[in-house]
């Protein structure tokens, strides 16, 4: 069954938006728009740049560069409520260390052989406020979130 797609990756040189369809394992693009955000000074002047032709609805907005913190750790292996616990007291440190809220998700990667009695997260986190501008936003240009994306 086919699946629409919406990409928007915002940076501080360039606004992208994609709109596509998923067959099977194959993207097929069905319109882009790109927009200059040199000069813009903050997150909402970048999204206000960006202006495509199509609607941003269930779009899936990427996080990169400086605002995504991406975190590679070895853990020992323990249930799922115990590393829980372990990677929010990580992101709860990392929180009280910049002064601001941070949001965040994490996975297990799959383990490599050589590891025995241990499993490699993915961590990654980004400011609360950050995820809100990006948010307003989308909000501004019309659209609405499914998901935000390291």
């Amino acid at each position: 069954m086919a699946r629409n797609a919406i990409g928007v990756d915002v940076g501080s040189r360039t606004a992208v938006a994609l709109k596509g369809i998923w067959k099977g394992g194959t993207f097929h693009l069905s319109g882009a728009s790109v927009a200059s955000t040199a000069g813009a000074r903050d997150v909402e002047a970048r999204w206000a740049a960006l202006r495509p032709e199509f609607k941003l609805a269930g779009a899936r907005v990427g996080i990169g560069g400086l605002e995504v913190n991406v975190r590679y750790s070895r853990v020992p292996e323990v249930p799922d409520w115990q590393l829980r616990n372990l990677m929010r007291f990580e992101v709860q440190e990392i929180g009280d260390q910049s002064g601001s809220e941070v949001a965040s998700d994490f996975n297990l990667l799959p383990r490599p052989p050589e590891i025995a009695g241990e499993d490699v997260v993915l961590l990654a986190m980004s400011r609360e406020s950050l995820l809100e501008q990006h948010e307003a936003g989308l909000d501004d240009a019309g659209g609405t979130l499914a998901a935000f994306t390291p």
